[in-house]
């Protein structure tokens, strides 16, 4: 079932969760967990947004950040 359709913020800041299929493991090791944050700051400067905190589990992660709605979910499909 497709999630609801995220509403804009005032704020302009997201609470945003990144889960595995059917709660698999995204993450296998600290490489993995390093490449990720690579991944996320470089992201983070081409579409200017600012990320308050982050939170990797071994299937899901938490990031809260604050980036305008229409380039939120492109920077999320590129991770």
């Amino acid at each position: 079932m497709p999630r609801r359709q995220r509403r804009e913020s005032n704020s302009k800041i997201y609470h945003v969760i990144i889960k595995g299929i059917d709660n698999q493991d995204i993450f296998y090791d600290d490489q993995d967990r390093n490449y990720f944050l690579k991944q996320i700051l470089k992201l983070k400067k081409e579409f200017n947004s600012e990320i308050y905190s982050y939170c990797l589990m071994t299937n899901h992660v938490h990031i809260v950040i604050k980036n305008e709605i229409k380039f939120l979910s492109k920077m999320i499909q590129s991770l």
